[in-house]
């Protein structure tokens, strides 16, 4: 048996060994309880407007622009995909899809929402920014909406302190430059329907992009001598034809993982809003002889003369 004196001194040592086994362990169950809540929570597109709000006020808590649109574009994953889900709202004479709609997405209108409700506290502020991302000015008509993310969405949001370029930051002197002038005659087949609908306003001028090279981009992250900051956007650059006004043909955001690095995109196949894994990703565009590399772009946030401007305009007869 113990003596009395021999239990009070163990007592103290057995203590020292339960209460921080004890701590662990709680701290791991509130972690995997975090974990599957996660996965149980719903997608955003299924939350009621109170919800969402309520949500948003949440992710509001968090400082640093990358984590809320990490918290926002968890919560989209899964959403359905279409081509081209927004327009101008049914009073809209061309494209009378609604100006918001979390229910299905394209790789440009995910990035674009999540950019919009990463900032603000309710629906309804966020819907009065994503204006701004997605309009000249923030008017809904179909001819100041920003198409061409070439001519249009990269260079118009860098200009309004929306986005960054950080290409050349990433790739350094890999770093490519693609040039090339586009006039109304680039408009050809399929465009010319397109080009009819923008009249005065069709997109011209000379493209300027830049862009790291798929191969260098994935030996420097492979070797670690290139980083790339979760939340920043990733654009794909492909190899079209020389007149061609188009050559950006996909976007989305990568995200950090754990330790790993994810492209987190909309993409018709399979369907929905995905995370892939990068390394991945850049394995299957460095198989395709279309595609060039990626530009890279900073979300800033959004500044208040951005989003206190008037509140949404009626769409104007187009």
């Amino acid at each position: 048996m113990v003596s009395g004196r021999a239990r009070a001194r163990i007592a103290p040592f057995l203590l020292s060994l339960t209460v921080p086994f004890l701590v662990s362990l709680a701290c791991g169950a509130a972690a995997i309880d975090a974990a599957f809540a996660a996965k149980r929570a719903p997608r955003l597109g299924k939350l009621s407007a109170l919800e969402l709000d309520v949500f948003l006020a949440g992710v509001q808590k968090e400082p640093a622009l990358a984590r809320r649109l990490d918290l926002v574009s968890q919560r989209l994953l899964g959403t359905p995909y279409r081509l081209d889900p927004l327009g101008e709202g049914p009073r809209a004479h061309i494209d009378r899809d609604p100006i918001f709609s979390l229910a299905r997405v394209d790789c440009l209108t995910f990035v674009e929402q999540t950019l919009a409700l990463a900032q603000r506290f309710s629906k309804d502020e966020a819907v009065k920014l994503l204006q701004r991302y997605r309009y000249e000015g923030g008017e809904i008509r179909y001819d100041r909406r920003r198409h061409l993310m070439e001519l249009q969405w990269l260079p118009g949001l860098a200009k309004e302190g929306l986005l960054k370029d950080v290409t050349r930051a990433i790739g350094g002197e890999m770093t490519r430059v693609l040039k090339r002038k586009v006039t109304p005659r680039s408009y050809l087949g399929k465009l010319g329907r397109f080009k009819r609908f923008m009249g005065k306003r069709l997109p011209v001028g000379e493209i300027h992009l830049s862009y790291v090279p798929k191969k260098a981009l994935a030996r420097g992250l492979a070797k670690r001598t290139l980083h790339i900051g979760p939340g920043t956007i990733m654009a794909l650059v492909r190899r079209t034809a020389r007149w061609a006004p188009i050559v950006i043909k996909h976007v989305g955001f990568v995200m950090k993982k754990g330790e790993a690095l994810v492209f987190r995109h909309a993409i018709h196949v399979p369907g929905r809003a995905i995370d892939e894994p990068l390394a991945r990703y850049l394995r299957v565009q460095n198989r395709d002889p279309k595609s060039l590399g990626f530009h890279f772009a900073e979300p800033l946030p959004a500044r208040a003369a951005i989003y206190e401007q008037p509140a949404l305009q009626q769409p104007a007869p187009q």
